[in-house]
């Protein structure tokens, strides 16, 4: 007997076949986005649920808790410990400024960890701060150390004459006037000297060389700050 109604082809203009393949097919894309949203927000809820664990823990311990998976580490803070140390005391120091040093652990209550704090804190003539993080945090901050640059070790023949050093060192009372050492050097050893004797009268920490492409950049921190003190040419800096 006919039917009284429209098929589903009939209403939808196209033939059962095409209606049952196009609804498959649109049924499967929802469900492979749906899962894919759904794994993303569960992902999302762990992360967030370890970090609170953490933080419950950073608590009965008694040390604060920081999340580090999106927060801005500078090279400098990363290069007071290696990769290796980092990996095996499960600890990083996280922020490195005048007076200022913060080291966050998974553990901050290990022996290991404290001495890693002395150490620092002598190294560096500041007082540190320890904090607690979760292993995402640890992670991250492992993975910042792929994109610092490596430094190779490079032995040259360079004398240093330290009755120059001395002369050096009296020679030069400011930033400015390294600079104008540095043009009139006529070797590698010259450079070299004029470049230590600024960093031993200005009493600075640390010597920073910076290469780029069209110059390369001298910088002394003193007083725990960067400070720009000359800049020599790529080719010169080959030779240093």
């Amino acid at each position: 007997m006919p039917s009284d109604f429209d098929s589903l082809q009939d209403l939808t203009g196209g033939s059962d076949d095409d209606q049952q393949g196009g609804g498959d097919s649109d049924i499967d894309v929802a469900s492979k986005e749906t899962k894919k949203e759904f794994e993303t927000k569960m992902s999302e809820i762990q992360q967030k649920e370890k970090e609170r664990k953490a933080k419950r823990r950073a608590k009965s311990l008694g040390y604060p808790h920081i999340d580090l998976t999106d927060f801005p580490v500078s090279q400098d803070a990363l290069k007071l410990m290696s990769e290796d140390q980092v990996k095996e005391l499960g600890a990083v120091s996280f922020f490195y400024e005048k007076d200022n040093l913060r080291i966050a652990a998974l553990d901050p209550s290990k022996e290991e960890v404290k001495e890693l704090k002395e150490d620092l804190e002598e190294k560096t003539q500041t007082e540190a701060k320890l904090y607690l993080i979760s292993k995402r945090s640890l992670d991250r901050m492992l993975d910042r150390y792929k994109n610092m640059p490596t430094v190779e070790d490079v032995r040259k023949e360079v004398k240093i004459d330290p009755d120059k050093l001395e002369e050096v060192k009296t020679s030069i009372s400011d930033f400015s006037s390294l600079q104008g050492q540095v043009d009139k050097a006529n070797s590698t050893s010259e450079i070299v000297t004029y470049i230590l004797g600024a960093g031993l009268e200005l009493d600075a920490s640390d010597i920073h060389i910076e290469a780029g492409e069209e110059e390369v950049q001298i910088r002394l921190r003193v007083d725990g700050i960067l400070h720009d003190a000359a800049v020599i040419k790529p080719d010169v800096y080959e030779q240093v």
